[in-house]
């Protein structure tokens, strides 16, 4: 991005506009499958209704918002059963599916996922940063 804001790829959960402002709630994702915690959900694009390209690992625990400015094309969608399925992981709970998963626990700081995750949320919160700006003041 031209500002100096990472990109980032997202599951767009909810949109919203007031006052002319557009934003939306989003869960960052990432494509390494090493790398899935239970708090993840990987897509597997050989569900029907799961039209991406390649596997997705959708981080329930990274839950944010996102300004509309930052998000600039669609690469595949999600239906209903997707949307069940991170809903599910989302409150810590196992998907329903034959296509998708959830990963295992971490087991602490010398847990190899455990660093990723810690940079994970924190590429969160530097692409949140604007929509928190304009939310909160």
């Amino acid at each position: 991005m031209n500002d100096g804001t990472p990109s980032s790829i997202v599951v767009i959960i909810q949109l919203h506009e007031e006052d002319g402002y557009a934003w939306a709630n989003v869960m960052h994702c990432h494509d390494d499958l090493e790398m899935v915690t239970s708090m993840d959900l990987v897509l597997n694009p050989a569900s029907a209704t799961c039209k991406t390209t390649s596997y997705l690992v959708v981080q329930t625990d990274l839950y944010s918002t996102c300004d509309m400015k930052n998000i600039h094309e669609c690469l595949g969608t999600i239906g209903d059963h997707e949307a069940e399925c991170v809903s599910r992981v989302f409150r810590n709970q196992q998907p329903t599916s034959d296509h998708h998963w959830a990963g295992t626990r971490l087991t602490g700081k010398d847990d190899p996922r455990w660093q990723f995750k810690v940079d994970q949320g924190e590429n969160t919160r530097l692409v949140q940063q604007a929509s928190l700006k304009r939310l909160l003041t």
